[in-house]
């Protein structure tokens, strides 16, 4: 399988809660599965990349780089970093879709993602014009991470979310409140309770589909 970009993401580990968010979506990353999702359509946007929380946004590698050199940096680094603190996911809207967030601040998963740019960032090529061109709209924090790290939502301006949906218009619509129910229910047994982060994953984006699959997963720190 051709990769295009690499992305590193969390992603629940096999089990009920991994399921679920697959079939929500209509994707299975960890499989390399398609689904039938019970959204259809509005689940389109994120299926792509299967259920997940960025911690470094999708990238091209630098040149002289390999998937190989990417996934050693990825254990060295692992290696070093602690488990965040688990944390209760619950549903919001946020930008106009609805994603599975954090309930409270999450300081310490904040510093995760931002040890993860930062110890990475040399693997990633620079962005190129038309990369830049497609953001649009950012305020100059957001511009500012876009020249440093190739993504605006990094750092101080980073908010962990798992998106569920593409953007679905007014929070407050008869259309968003019915997608909620139905996100609700299926995802039950899964929100209000402690959701713990142990490893992180090494994503490619397959060239011809489009669609993330996991390539590796990598244990944090343990103790």
């Amino acid at each position: 399988m051709e990769i295009r970009r690499y992305a590193i993401f969390t992603c629940p580990p096999e089990g009920a809660f991994a399921s679920a968010a697959a079939s929500w979506l209509g994707w299975d990353s960890g499989h390399g599965k398609e689904l039938a999702s019970p959204v259809g359509k509005l689940s389109k946007r994120p299926r792509k990349y299967g259920f997940h929380g960025t911690l470094k946004a999708p990238f091209r590698l630098a040149e002289g780089y390999t998937e190989q050199g990417l996934i050693a940096a990825v254990d060295t680094l692992a290696a070093g970093l602690n488990p965040p603190a688990p944390f209760n996911l619950s549903l919001a809207q946020i930008g106009g879709f609805l994603a599975l967030v954090p309930e409270g601040d999450s300081p310490d998963l904040t510093a995760l993602a931002a040890k993860i740019v930062r110890g990475l960032d040399s693997l990633r090529a620079p962005m190129n014009e038309a990369e830049r061109q497609r953001r649009r709209n950012l305020s100059l924090a957001e511009e500012a991470n876009l020249e440093a790290w190739g993504y605006p939502y990094v750092m101080e301006q980073f908010r962990f979310h798992m998106t569920l949906t593409g953007h679905l218009g007014r929070e407050d619509s008869e259309d968003s409140e019915d997608v909620r129910q139905t996100a609700n229910a299926h995802f039950a047994e899964h929100i209000q309770v402690p959701y713990q982060i142990r490893d992180i994953c090494v994503m490619g984006e397959a060239a011809e589909s489009g669609r993330f699959h996991v390539i590796k997963r990598i244990a944090l720190k343990e103790g």
